[in-house]
C-alpha cells in the first residue's frame, strides 16, 4: 500500500525548499572605529592612506545625497589608490584602517570579495575587541560565501558559531557553504553541534537553522541527519505544516518497515 501521503514536487518539503536561503551578502553597517588602539600608524601608510580617506568622505557625501550609482563608480576608481595604501601597511593599526577602507569601498560598489578582504584584514590586525570578534567572523563568512570562497566561509562561520554568535542566517549559510564545497555531511554535523549547543544552554533554536539544514540533509539523502532535523523541527516548532513536512522526509529516507510506516501515517493523521 503506497498510502495517501506521497512525496512529490508539490509536497510540503518542496514548499519548504522553495523558501530556501539565497544570499549575495547581508547588508551590514560599517565597522566601528575603536578608540583604544594597540598600535600606531606608520608614516608611509599615513601618506598613502590620506587620499583614500579623503576620497571616501567625498563618496559618502555623494551617496548620502542620493547618487549611490555615482558613488559606486567612484569607489571602483579609488581601488588603485587603495592598493597603494595596502602596499604601505606595516603596523597592525595600518592593517585595521586599510581593512575599513576596503570594507567601505566594497559596500559602495557591491564588491563582496573586497568586503571580504577588508573584514579579513581587520581580524588579522588583532585590533577587534574580543566581544566583537564572533560578529566579524560572521561577516567574513557571509562575504566569502557570496564570493563563492566556500573554504573560507566554512571556517569563518564555524568559528562564529563556536564563539556563540547568534544570527538567524548563521547556520543556513554554514551548511550551504559546506554543501558548495562538496562537504554536505560535514556541514550537517556542524549544524547539529550548533543546534545541540543552544539546546544544552537552554536557548531556543532559530527555525531557519533547522529548516535549511533539513533541506540539505534531504537533498544529500542523509537519513540520520534528516531524522534529527525533522525531529528537532517539530520539537521546537510543532505546527501542522512542520509535522507534515517532517513526516514526509522521514518516510522518504528512514527506510521504515510497513508497520512503522502505518504508525507514521496514524501520527500524520493525528
Amino acid at each position: 500500500m503506497r498510502g495517501m501521503y506521497r512525496l512529490g514536487s508539490a509536497g510540503a518539503l518542496a514548499m519548504a525548499a522553495a523558501t530556501g536561503l539565497v544570499v549575495s551578502g547581508y547588508a551590514l553597517s560599517a565597522p566601528a572605529t575603536f578608540a583604544k588602539a594597540k598600535a600606531s600608524y606608520s608614516k608611509e601608510f599615513t601618506a598613502a592612506a590620506k587620499p583614500v580617506q579623503d576620497k571616501i568622505k567625498e563618496l559618502e557625501k555623494q551617496r548620502d545625497g542620493g547618487d549611490a550609482a555615482g558613488a559606486g563608480a567612484g569607489a571602483t576608481a579609488v581601488i588603485p589608490m587603495l592598493d597603494a595604501a595596502m602596499a604601505a601597511v606595516s603596523t597592525d593599526l595600518d592593517k585595521l584602517a586599510a581593512g575599513q577602507f576596503a570594507f567601505t569601498l566594497g559596500g559602495m560598489n557591491e564588491n563582496m570579495a573586497l568586503r571580504q578582504k577588508g573584514i579579513q584584514m581587520m581580524l588579522d590586525s588583532g585590533q577587534i575587541p574580543e566581544d566583537k570578534q564572533s560578529q566579524y567572523f560572521f561577516y567574513l563568512g557571509n562575504f566569502a560565501y557570496a564570493s563563492k570562497d566556500y573554504p573560507t566561509a566554512m571556517s569563518a562561520l564555524a568559528k562564529a558559531a563556536s564563539m556563540g554568535f547568534e544570527h538567524e542566517a548563521l547556520v543556513p549559510l554554514m551548511v550551504q557553504a559546506y554543501q558548495g564545497a562538496g562537504q554536505a555531511e560535514a556541514g550537517l554535523a556542524a549544524a547539529r553541534k550548533a543546534i545541540e549547543d543552544r539546546r544544552a544552554a537552554g536557548l531556543s533554536v532559530p527555525q531557519d537553522w533547522i529548516e535549511r539544514s533539513n533541506v540539505v540533509a534531504y537533498n544529500a539523502k542523509s537519513a540520520d541527519n534528516a531524522v534529527f532535523f525533522s525531529t528537532a523541527l517539530v520539537d521546537e516548532y510543532p505546527t501542522n505544516f512542520n509535522w507534515l513536512a517532517s513526516a514526509q522526509i522521514i518516510r522518504a529516507l528512514a527506510g521504515l518497515d510497513p508497520q512503522t510506516t502505518l504508525d507514521l501515517f496514524r501520527l500524520m493523521d493525528r
